[in-house]
């Protein structure tokens, strides 16, 4: 075996485990910092996406909508798709 190959796979290795090993260490401290972000900037966005495309709607009826709105997960969201023909 060539030394040179050898030896670039292994630092190829070393590399990986690194940075595993610096995001297993480090995930927590930067998940909060996000989810700190996320609850500062929600609310912009809210009040962007009122003043951009809900003006006409009152405030209080916007953020109900907002609140109660259901995720596209769930199944009522999306509806049942309509049967093709010659499908069963």
């Amino acid at each position: 075996m060539n030394w040179r190959r050898g030896l670039f796979r292994l630092w190829i290795v070393g590399s990986a485990l690194f940075v595993i090993a610096v995001a297993f260490v480090s995930y927590s401290e930067i998940k909060a910092e996000f989810d700190n972000e996320i609850d500062v900037a929600e609310p912009l966005v809210a009040d962007w996406v009122y003043k951009r495309f809900y003006s006409a709607m009152p405030r209080e009826q916007f953020d109900n909508q907002i609140a109660s709105t259901k995720r596209i997960a769930d199944p009522n969201v999306m509806g049942v798709p309509p049967a093709l023909p010659g499908w069963q």
